[in-house]
C-alpha cells in the first residue's frame, strides 16, 4: 500500500515522545511492505498534491497552528472530504490550539473562556497567519472544525482510554471507529540494576509547569524531598525541591534507577505518560493521580507495557489494513 504520512513534525527529525512513538509505527508499516512517504510542515502544498497515495496517515496535523511553517489547512480539509485516511493523535493539538488543554475536556460551549487572557491573544498576534487560519485570535473552540476530522476517518488512533474519553468529551459522539493504542517502550533501556543505590526519594521527569502539576507537587512536597529533571517553563517558579536541569534522553534511565518513586500529578489529562512506563521498568513505584493516560489501561501497567512492546505495532497495522479493506465511510461535508 502507498501511504502518505502527514504530520506537523517529521518523526525522523524530532525527538519528542510523540515523534518517537510515530517513528516506531512508521518502521512497523515499512516492515509489513508498505511504501510510506513523509510530509511535514516544511513540505509544499504542491509536493503533497503530487502524491498518489492509497491511504493518508494524518498525525497531529494542526500542531503549532500559529507557526510560520505548517501543513496547508486547505490540503488537510481536502483529504478529510475526499480521501481515505486514518487519524493518529499523540496529544490534543487537533482539537485545541493552546499550549495544553486548560479546560481538561470539560468545556460544553463553543466559546473558550481561557482565550479571554490578553497574553494568549498577544502571543497569537505575533504569529498572525497561522492564528487567523485556526481561529487563534477569536474565543472560538477549534473542536467545531475538528469534528469532521474524526467523523470521516477510517480509524482514529488514541494513545490511551483516558485520551480517547477526553477527546470524545470535546468533539462528541461523532468520533468514528477507534483504537486505543499502547505506545511501546523498550524495557531493555530501563531495566533494574540492583547494584544502583536508590538515593532519590521522589523523582519528577518532564516539563516543569503548571499543566504538569507544579502547584500540586509544591503542596505535596513542601519539605523539598522531590528531585525534578526537566526544563522550567518561562512562567513557572521553581521554589522547592532539587533541580537537576534538562537531562539528555540517554541519562534518564540512570536517574530513574536511582529513584524510589516517580511522581506524576498532572493538572491536565496526560494523553499517555511514557515516563510512568519507564519508571515501572526501572523498579520505581508511582505517586500518580487519575490524569495519567497509561494508567487508564486495564491491568498491571508493567504487564500491559510488556505485551505492547511485543504486539502493539503489528496489531495497529492489522487494524489499519482491515479498515482500508472495509472501504470508505460515508463522508460528511
Amino acid at each position: 500500500m502507498n501511504i502518505a504520512f502527514l504530520a506537523h513534525l517529521n518523526p525522523y527529525q524530532t525527538s519528542g515522545g510523540g515523534e518517537v512513538c510515530l517513528r516506531g509505527v512508521l518502521e512497523g508499516g515499512r516492515e509489513r511492505g508498505h511504501h510510506i512517504e513523509i510530509f511535514d510542515a516544511r513540505s509544499s502544498a504542491a509536493e503533497i498534491r503530487r502524491c498518489r497515495a492509497d491511504l493518508y496517515f494524518l498525525a497531529d496535523v494542526y500542531n503549532c497552528p500559529w507557526s510560520r511553517h505548517r501543513i496547508s489547512p486547505r490540503i488537510v480539509k481536502a483529504i478529510i472530504r475526499e480521501k481515505q485516511y486514518i487519524h493518529f493523535d499523540n496529544a490534543y493539538v487537533d482539537v485545541c490550539d493552546m499550549d495544553y488543554l486548560p479546560c481538561n475536556g470539560d468545556v460544553t460551549g463553543e466559546v473558550c473562556p481561557f482565550k479571554a487572557n490578553p497574553l494568549h491573544l498577544a502571543r497569537r498576534m505575533m504569529r498572525m497567519p497561522g492564528a487567523i487560519l485556526r481561529g487563534g485570535l477569536t474565543r472560538e473552540c477549534p473542536r467545531t472544525a475538528a469534528r469532521q476530522l474524526y467523523r470521516n476517518s477510517l480509524l482514529n488512533v488514541f494513545v490511551s482510554p483516558l485520551h480517547r474519553r477526553t477527546m470524545q468529551k470535546l468533539v462528541g459522539e461523532c468520533i468514528g471507529p477507534y483504537l486505543e493504542f499502547f505506545p511501546p517502550v523498550d524495557p531493555a533501556l530501563f531495566n533494574m540494576e540492583e547494584s544502583v543505590a536508590r538515593d532519590i526519594q521522589h523523582l519528577f521527569v518532564g516539563a516543569i509547569c503548571e499543566a504538569k502539576g507544579l502547584d500540586e507537587m509544591r503542596a505535596r512536597f513542601p519539605n523539598g524531598d522531590l528531585t525534578l529533571a526537566g526544563a522550567i517553563a518561562p512562567t513557572a517558579k521553581l521554589d522547592f525541591g532539587r533541580h537537576l536541569g534538562m537531562l539528555p534522553a540517554e541519562a534518564i534511565p540512570g536517574v530513574m534507577r536511582r529513584a524510589e518513586a516517580l511522581v506524576m500529578l498532572p493538572r491536565w489529562p496526560e494523553p499517555f505518560g511514557r515516563v510512568a512506563v519507564e519508571a515501572r521498568f526501572s523498579g520505581c513505584r508511582l505517586v500518580a493521580n487519575d490524569r495519567v493516560g497509561s494508567l487508564s489501561f486495564a491491568g498491571d501497567l508493567k504487564e500491559q507495557a510488556m505485551i505492547a512492546y511485543r504486539h502493539a505495532i503489528p496489531d495497529l497495522w492489522r487494524s489499519i489494513e482491515d479498515a482500508r479493506s472495509a472501504g470508505p465511510p460515508v463522508k460528511f461535508a
